[in-house]
Formats: C-alpha cells, sequence, structure tokens
C-alpha cells in the first residue's frame, strides 16, 4: 500500500465500481506505461478499496485529500484503511494492504 491513488468522483448509477476500476486502471496504466518519467511502472494491483462519501460531504473530502502527507504522519495509511475497514464492518485481504 506505498503507493495509491484517491480520487473523488461521482460514478453514474449505470456504471458499476468494479467497471469504473478497470476503467481507471487500464487508461492510466497506458498512459504511465507512455511517460518517459514511468517506464518502470508494472501495472495496478489486483484490488480496490472505495469509500463512498455524501455530496455535503465533497468540500471535507478534498480537504482531506490535500492533506494527506499531513495526517498520515499521525496514523499510516495501511492503518487508517485497517480502522476504516472494521469500523464499517468491511472483511479485507492482507495481502492487498502490504
Amino acid at each position: 500500500m506505498q503507493h495509491y491513488l484517491g480520487r473523488p468522483t461521482a460514478i453514474p448509477t449505470t456504471l458499476s465500481l468494479a467497471d469504473y476500476v478497470k476503467e481507471v486502471k487500464t487508461g492510466s496504466s497506458r498512459w504511465l506505461k507512455d511517460q518517459t518519467e514511468f517506464r518502470r511502472f508494472e501495472g495496478w494491483q489486483d484490488g480496490y478499496g472505495a469509500f463512498t462519501a455524501s455530496f455535503r460531504e465533497k468540500d471535507s473530502l478534498v480537504e482531506y485529500i490535500k492533506d494527506q502527507a499531513e495526517h498520515h504522519r499521525a496514523e499510516s495509511l495501511p492503518d487508517e484503511y485497517r480502522r476504516l475497514l472494521r469500523e464499517n464492518g468491511v472483511p479485507y485481504d492482507e495481502r492487498y494492504l502490504a
């Protein structure tokens, strides 16, 4: 979980989350591999995580994402992710958190 993408977005009801993630991973992989700076990029991991938020929380969510470097000095991303999963009763596979 060393590198990750935090992306607030609105997904139309006609598009499944799995299809959306597939499109993002496929398109970004192609783009990254075409960039000189990312020639060593080998691809995204198999799994993914997604959380929902209401539209009224948009501004605080964007601020949270902007301040993640500071926030993760106090609580690491893997620890925060595990905590959020536990708090929301979501089972997870440790392979995707390493």
